[in-house]
């Protein structure tokens, strides 16, 4: 049950991903949700190949900034949840 309420959560963070253009870099915004629509604060966000990430907050808001353009593999963790992993795409000036 755990990983379809969280497979659920990081269905909704890639349709609230958004690439934002400030010269050639850019940021993945999002929430990491339920499938009951509650927030996951403290989950993990991290791109897999880098060595960059964040913690969700209390909403389970959160940012990854200053990035080149071109596909990430994000993935999402949070204890009691099964990892996910989702390919992105930061463009500059276009929503993904």
């Amino acid at each position: 049950m755990n990983y379809l309420v969280f497979k659920t959560a990081c269905l909704l963070i890639i349709t609230l991903l958004t690439g934002h253009a400030f010269a050639q870099s850019g940021s993945i915004t999002g929430t990491v949700r339920t499938s009951d629509n509650k927030a996951v604060p403290n989950a993990n966000v991290y791109l897999k190949e880098y060595n960059k990430g964040t913690v969700t907050n209390d909403e389970g808001n959160f940012s990854l900034e200053n990035l080149n353009e071109g596909f990430y593999m994000i993935v999402v963790s949070s204890i009691g949840f099964s990892s996910i992993e989702k390919s992105v795409a930061v463009t500059q000036g276009k929503i993904t």
